[in-house]
């Protein structure tokens, strides 16, 4: 480990750099001050109480008796899924649970909803252990179903097992035409898995302030890794150094917004009403996840 006067000399020689130099490399140097946008560790342990189980702002409705009802239809598809292995063999690129990326409720849940409610279209924005599973929904609804993909950095040996007339956009989500998303109808489901950071020009920004109000009602959104009403794990933030913003922006969005309803918020149902969880998706291990679906009323 490096002296503080080591660290200091090595910030000297930062502070002297060009902030264009040091993101040409790969990283970020900024200050630690009020105006930052990335969380400061330190204050957030010394002041629990400003972000740890906030209660949910109560202008959200979160249409909890849908939610527990979509839960247990979803919950009817987990017996086609006991077939998929816990691990895959080495050199292997086939589906199954312990996946870094997608598992548990979340796939379920993906799953379960592309089975009952049988899409016509859909748009998947960030693609992976993601689209394996929607392969095997697909094919088991048997009716037609057209699948764009946007995804800028495609795994070319996930790729390779996905079906050849799905429809690569090999760009960010903000270089995507969009006539694809203005394509989806009433049913069809918008699948996104992105960034997870809100900033100039982002992704994050672009899905909802462009892409949202393009959608036609009756559409079926999906968006990952929200944790609400919880914020994001300590884990996260102290450890592994994230600033993630996404649900907050979301959380916003939702607030005295009537336009969209709450179809399934894993995490959420996890923290009110993990029991029936358990019973809805009977043996999925753990029951709890953090993907967040909702539908466009207008």
């Amino acid at each position: 480990m490096k002296s503080s006067d080591e660290l200091r000399a090595a910030i000297e020689i930062l502070k002297a750099t060009p902030f264009s130099e040091i993101q040409r490399l790969g990283y970020h140097f900024q200050a630690n001050d009020y105006y930052s946008p990335l969380n400061d560790v330190a204050f957030l342990k010394e002041n629990l109480d400003l972000w740890k189980n906030r209660p949910s702002p109560s202008t959200i409705d979160w249409n909890l008796s849908g939610q527990l009802a979509a839960a247990e239809t979803v919950g009817n598809y987990v017996e086609e899924l006991r077939d998929i292995p816990q691990d895959h063999e080495p050199g292997e690129v086939e589906y199954c649970w312990n996946n870094p990326m997608w598992n548990n409720t979340d796939a379920l849940v993906q799953y379960g909803l592309v089975r009952d409610r049988k899409p016509g279209r859909i748009v998947e924005i960030g693609c992976g252990w993601s689209s394996l599973l929607l392969k095997r929904a697909l094919e088991r609804n048997q009716s037609p179903c057209e699948v764009m993909q946007v995804e800028p950095y495609p795994n070319p040996a996930l790729f390779e097992l996905l079906p050849k007339e799905w429809h690569l956009t090999r760009t960010p989500l903000q270089r995507a035409p969009f006539a694809i998303f203005e394509s989806l109808q009433a049913g069809d489901i918008c699948f996104y898995d992105g960034s997870h950071c809100s900033k100039a020009a982002s992704d994050v920004n672009w899905f909802f302030f462009e892409i949202l109000p393009r959608l036609a009602p009756g559409v079926i959104i999906h968006i990952h890794d929200i944790f609400l009403p919880n914020d994001y794990p300590e884990l996260w933030i102290f450890e592994r150094g994230q600033t993630w913003n996404e649900q907050y922006l979301l959380q916003a969005f939702l607030m005295n917004n009537r336009d969209y309803k709450i179809l399934i918020a894993n995490s959420f149902l996890f923290k009110t009403n993990a029991k029936a969880l358990e019973g809805f998706y009977r043996g999925v291990q753990p029951p709890y996840g953090c993907s967040f679906w909702m539908e466009k009323l207008r």
